[in-house]
């Protein structure tokens, strides 16, 4: 799974569009290659969740592209929104595939 680089990351920002759901922001921008890039902000609560988070996150990604193919390839974004940590791995899973294919990201 390659990230995206500081210039990709604003990119992706400024012209991307923003999916939502209940767990997460999806910010999707066309590209000729796929990455990822995570952002999880200080509002979630010390490093060690933090990094919980976007483990789980990858994880969660992981799991749906191993099982999935991809319609689009391009930079995407996930902002995660609060109370993600509390939500159960399945519930997370299912959140991500549903804004995923809410983006066309996913079939």
């Amino acid at each position: 799974m390659k990230s995206l680089g500081r210039q990709e990351f604003e990119e992706v920002y400024l012209n991307g569009k923003k999916f939502h759901s209940t767990f997460f922001t999806l910010i999707f921008l066309a590209s000729q290659d796929i990455r990822f890039g995570f952002v999880v902000s200080k509002k979630h609560g010390s490093a060690v969740v933090r990094n919980k988070i976007r483990r789980r996150i990858k994880a969660a990604l992981e799991n749906i592209l191993k099982h999935l193919s991809l319609d689009q390839t391009g930079h995407i974004v996930v902002v995660p929104k609060t109370g993600i940590a509390k939500a159960g791995f399945k519930d997370l899973c299912e959140d991500l595939y549903k804004v995923a294919k809410k983006a066309l990201v996913v079939s």
